[in-house]
């Protein structure tokens, strides 16, 4: 990712340095349209996708792990493990995809604001320049911040797989974290709700933790009763 990061910074900066003059006749142009190296998106995606399955298929095998003692037939678990961590699979790729658009559209837009603020301030191509080489889309910082996020995202998506797969699970409950702490999260600890349902984050309904960059809230496991799960066992 800050290879990604780099590389944009460097064709973005080289287009400002001769871009005011180009904008001021064609305003409907998208002059930043060409630092968009589609290959190295796609690399990119898949470099992710890789990553991200391997964190959720270790968060599934986890999720197993803390309601195993609950399954009785245990040469069950290799098959419910199996199951979980093709479903890992299945959301990695889709989550990588999204978060490749999520980030490009971010980039853009902030050189877009960018450039309309030296058109609105008369500034030089060369102050353009400047402001986008310290455009914060585009340092380690940012790139350090979406990893830190994702692998959130990925482990909580892998546990919820794992309590899926397992059968003795009917809730997940809201945990916030111990540091970086914000009031959403903050109202959300110890909320429970129904294994496929939602928390509602502020308006969004989201399935669990991060609700925010560097979010360290996590989600637990509510778990059947005995009672319950040999009626569920009977009835199969």
């Amino acid at each position: 990712m800050r290879k990604t990061f780099t590389a944009q910074k460097k064709a973005a900066v080289k287009i400002a340095g001769d871009l005011l003059g180009k904008v001021a006749k064609a305003t409907n142009s998208d002059p930043f349209k060409g630092i968009i190296n589609q290959a190295a998106l796609e690399k990119l995606r898949g470099n992710l996708e890789k990553e991200l399955e391997a964190m959720a298929q270790d968060g599934a095998s986890e999720g197993l792990n803390q309601v195993a003692y609950l399954i009785s037939d245990e040469g069950s678990l290799d098959a419910m493990l199996s199951q979980a961590n093709d479903r890992a699979t299945e959301w990695a790729a889709d989550h990588a995809a999204e978060l490749v658009t999520q980030i490009n559209d971010t980039t853009m837009e902030g050189l877009s604001t960018r450039v309309q603020m030296a058109i609105d301030k008369g500034w030089t191509n060369a102050q353009l320049s400047d402001a986008i080489a310290e455009y914060t889309g585009f340092d380690d910082a940012r790139a350090d911040l979406i990893a830190t996020t994702e692998t959130a995202f990925a482990d909580v998506a892998g546990n919820l797989e794992g309590w899926k797969a397992s059968g003795v699970v009917e809730g997940k409950t809201w945990i916030e974290g111990t540091q970086n702490v914000c009031e959403i999260c903050e109202g959300l600890d110890n909320v429970t709700v129904d294994l496929d349902g939602t928390f509602d984050y502020d308006g969004e309904a989201i399935d669990g933790p991060p609700g925010h960059p560097r979010c360290a809230c996590d989600l637990v496991p509510k778990t059947m009763t005995q009672e319950q799960i040999d009626a569920a066992t009977a009835e199969e």
